[in-house]
């Protein structure tokens, strides 16, 4: 049984291009990179043209911060020989791999892969600004205020002293500290076993 559907559909150019964003066509273009010398200038322009596409209007510059992308854009702007169009995108690439980093250390982690388009838009997305800690005397201490557990490890203050000294095996829910208290607790157990 086959059902025909019948509607238009809308295609840019750009959602056809998110379809070339993935990693297996990353390394196509990687190896297309590391082949200049050998590569037409017709071929040279249109990996250009593609790089600059998708680290541009398609915001997924992120997608070329793998390590052997940017070895080979060190390689590509140290050589004096290198094709124009391919310099301008690389230098344009690294600069924002840098910008980036500043504001992002931890995307340094993301180089060691080859991420997808949903990695680099997550990565392109506006992070939260932090929320500022309470001034000093407006409560902060008390929420970070611990002693130690009769069992072993630490509790928050404001724990019962059953919790402490109670593992009933159950489920630990992350948010109670009273949980915490009973995984440290089963934990210390565990090493007394052990030991």
């Amino acid at each position: 049984y086959q059902r025909r559907v019948h509607g238009e559909a809308q295609v840019t150019a750009d959602s056809y291009l998110l379809g070339f964003v993935h990693p297996r066509v990353l390394q196509v273009y990687l190896e297309l990179l590391r082949a200049r010398e050998r590569t037409a200038p017709a071929t040279h322009h249109c990996l250009a043209k593609m790089l600059a596409r998708v680290s541009g209007p398609l915001k997924m510059a992120p997608v070329f911060f793998n390590l052997a992308y940017l070895q080979e854009f060190e390689a590509l702007l140290a050589a004096p020989s290198a094709p124009k169009e391919l310099r301008r995108v690389a230098e344009r690439i690294v600069t924002q791999f840098l910008e980036m980093l500043q504001e992002s250390p931890e995307l340094i982690l993301y180089s060691f892969c080859w991420i997808s388009r949903y990695d680099a838009a997550m990565l392109m997305a506006p992070k939260p600004k932090p929320v500022d800690p309470p001034p000093p005397g407006e409560g902060a201490e008390e929420d970070y205020a611990f002693r130690e557990a009769p069992d072993g490890g630490w509790a928050a203050k404001e724990a019962p002293e059953e919790a402490l000294a109670e593992d009933d095996g159950a489920d630990v829910d992350y948010d109670d500290l009273g949980g915490l208290a009973r995984i440290l607790a089963r934990h210390k157990r565990r090493l007394q076993g052990a030991g």
